[in-house]
């Protein structure tokens, strides 16, 4: 998560599969949640 959010600008096409998956579902959205706002 931390190389793809170094690395993507605003030309960036970023395809997320089961994200969070092997946590703790509540801890996982949360997690999912932040990440995609960075992204965004």
């Amino acid at each position: 998560m931390n190389q793809i959010l170094n690395k993507a600008n605003s030309n960036s096409f970023v395809l997320i599969d089961e994200f969070g998956s092997g946590s703790d579902p509540i801890l996982g959205g949360e997690l999912a949640s932040i990440f995609f706002s960075r992204i965004n």
